[in-house]
């Protein structure tokens, strides 16, 4: 029975071994179709990151390819501006072009009619030279008279101080004789107080004798105090005629001294400095002979700035009515213009035969709207001559000055051709800078001082050494004078 129980135990779980046995083989199964699917899966992953690593690069590929793209448009869009720039800038040369044309017709036009009157001014400028070397002659005449006239003056003046002096001696000789008649009667005073004195110690003498002792006494100092009285009123004549010898001497020096300023204006010389040697000292309106052919220039001479000996090249003031007219052509400019006591241009042709023989010094000096005056210097000056366009040369600018440096380290001008409305030699490619302001003057691109334009914008920029704002000015003047000045050369 045992036996039978133990074999149906055995078979139960037998059974049961085997339930578990097929348990586990299904588990086992389902395990292998799970690693299968997860194998799948693997595979699928795999395929999809292969996918996705595919699409990464094409990805990549196609943004390196947008970017291409980008960086083509933008060079084509930077061609693209470039050819609008371009085409804006043949633009902008074709209207220049078209309004240079205009112009040119325009002053062909102008030029025609200047042509037509050219011979009518040439027989005005002819007269006007004509005039104007019968001024400057009268003008020498007149000086000559005055110059006469002044000898005459001073031989009078002379003459009257020598019959003053004599006078005074004269005079001197009367007071001597006074003193000695002075003394004379101090002695008989004193001659008569001590016989007075005697009489009064002798009791001999009557009492008459005493009375008309003391009316010669009263006599003789009444005589006395009329004689002093004499004597007081001829030292006083004797001080009004030195008075008026002292007088007289300031006016035969004041005469000498205007001798010598009107000899020195009828005297030759080639410049203000020479004037200065030949002993002219007043500011004012002088006639020199710059150049070989000996034609007069009348010339401001600075007699007193820095020394003096300054011949003033070119002259400027806002309050001169009516202003003198700058905007003029090359011919104007070579032969001057204006008037030498207000407003002038010198000559570039006189500039030239000014600074050729002797190394020259140049000064520039000004005065702005607030009155404030400045200037600058500068130790080496020329100009050649008219075949080289009068060529600037300037050098040395002096650090003490107390404008800035405004020929030559900003803007610079040395080397550069004189430039009119009629003849553009600047370095402004487009435009003329004589046109644009209005003056001649040595333009290399423009300048930074303005000289020659109209007084509305007479100007200058570093009107402070360093400071580039421009500033208007009221008052200017360009003057040179030989470097070795005042070394004068009889």
């Amino acid at each position: 029975m045992k036996t039978k129980n133990e074999l149906r135990l055995a078979q139960e779980e037998n059974i049961q071994l085997k339930s578990q046995i097929r348990q586990v083989e299904e588990d086992s199964k389902l395990v292998k179709e799970e690693i299968i699917l997860v194998e799948e899966e693997n595979r699928k992953t795999k395929n999809d990151v292969r996918l996705s690593q595919e699409e990464n690069r094409l990805v990549r590929a196609e943004l390196r390819q947008v970017e291409e793209d980008a960086r083509l448009v933008k060079e084509e869009n930077r061609k693209t501006k470039n050819d609008v720039r371009l085409s804006q800038e043949e633009n902008r040369l074709v209207r220049a072009e078209l309004r240079q044309v205009e112009e040119d017709a325009r002053l062909a036009k102008e030029r025609n009619r200047e042509l037509e009157l050219a011979e009518t001014q040439a027989q005005d400028r002819n007269n006007a030279a004509s005039t104007r070397i019968a001024e400057l002659e009268r003008e020498i005449k007149l000086l000559q008279e005055t110059n006469n006239k002044t000898e005459g003056e001073k031989r009078h003046v002379e003459d009257q101080l020598s019959l003053l002096k004599k006078e005074k001696r004269d005079v001197e000789d009367q007071l001597s004789l006074l003193e000695e008649e002075k003394r004379d009667v101090e002695d008989q005073l004193s001659l008569l107080e001590k016989e007075n004195r005697d009489a009064y110690s002798q009791l001999l003498l009557s009492e008459d004798q005493v009375r008309v002792l003391q009316t010669a006494i009263a006599v003789l100092q009444e005589d006395k105090e009329g004689q002093a009285q004499k004597i007081n009123s001829m030292e006083s004549e004797k001080n009004r005629t030195e008075d008026k010898s002292r007088l007289m001497e300031e006016e035969n020096q004041e005469c000498k001294k205007n001798v010598t300023e009107l000899s020195a204006r009828l005297l030759s010389a080639r410049d203000c400095a020479e004037l200065y040697c030949k002993g002219a000292r007043q500011d004012g309106v002088y006639l020199i002979i710059p150049g070989r052919e000996g034609r007069l220039v009348s010339a401001w001479c600075d007699m007193t700035t820095d020394g003096g000996g300054w011949t003033v090249l070119l002259r400027r003031d806002n309050k001169v009515v009516p202003a003198v007219n700058f905007t003029r052509d090359w011919e104007d400019y070579k032969t001057g213009f204006g008037n030498a006591s207000t407003e002038y241009w010198l000559g570039t042709e006189a500039v030239h035969q000014l600074t050729q023989p002797s190394p020259q010094t140049l000064r520039l000096a000004a005065t702005n709207m607030e009155d404030d005056h400045r200037w600058a210097l500068w130790s080496t000056f020329s100009v050649a001559s008219e075949s080289t366009g009068y060529l600037l040369l300037v050098d040395g600018y002096q650090e003490e000055s107390t404008m800035g440096d405004v020929l030559i380290r900003h803007e610079n001008l040395s080397g550069q051709k004189f430039s009119t409305l009629d003849r553009d030699n600047d370095l402004w490619s487009s435009e003329s800078c004589a046109q644009y302001h209005q003056g001649g003057w040595w333009y290399s691109d423009c300048s930074d001082v303005l000289p020659t334009a109209p007084k509305n914008f007479l100007k200058t920029w570093y009107w402070k050494p360093g400071d580039s704002c421009p500033v208007y000015l009221q008052q200017l003047q360009l003057m040179t004078r030989p470097q070795n000045f005042p070394t004068c050369h009889q």
